[in-house]
């Protein structure tokens, strides 16, 4: 939205509008929306003196070089080895930073991490519920017979033997 803004800054000052008075124009149309008074005399300062472009200037800096195919290619290759990773384990064993690792774990390889047991993402309630009923004569003997703790229907061993692990939930 603030390039939209910006293109009516652009025309306002084509009609000789003054920074104040187009940011009134602003806040009378955008609202609380609108570009704060800073930005508005910046971009109205701008386009006075000649800019032409509503576009953001290229910034300067160091372009990201940890989020590489073949970085990605070594987090995968360590998950698939060994799904109970931590963020910490993979980032040593690589030697990238945390953020970076989980960064490719989330955002690229859309994964996350589960508890007990690998559980897909896009299973519905309804097909809990079919898979549990079906299976809750066999669960409610296995967990008699083995003293384990039901979690949400599902068999979950005691919290200090659960090890979380990885999974995909795209």
């Amino acid at each position: 939205m603030t390039t939209e803004q910006r293109i009516n800054i652009k025309f306002c000052v084509k009609l000789g509008k003054t920074a104040t008075e187009t940011l009134q124009m602003l806040r009378d149309v955008y609202g609380d929306s609108s570009m704060s008074r800073t930005r508005v005399f910046e971009w109205h300062k701008r386009f006075v003196e000649g800019r032409e472009d509503v576009e953001d200037d290229p910034r300067s800096g160091r372009p990201c070089t940890s989020t590489t195919d073949t970085n990605i290619e070594k987090v995968w290759q360590l998950v698939r080895s060994d799904r109970r990773l931590t963020i910490r384990v993979i980032a040593n064993e690589i030697g990238m930073d945390k953020e970076t690792v989980r960064t490719i774990l989330v955002d690229i390889l859309g994964m996350r991490k589960v508890c007990a047991e690998m559980v897909p993402r896009l299973q519905t309630k309804n097909s809990w519920k079919t898979s549990s009923q079906e299976t809750s004569h066999e669960s409610f003997n296995m967990i008699w017979k083995q003293n384990d703790r039901v979690v949400s229907g599902k068999v979950c061993p005691l919290p200090d033997q659960r090890k979380p692990a990885w999974n995909v939930h795209k």
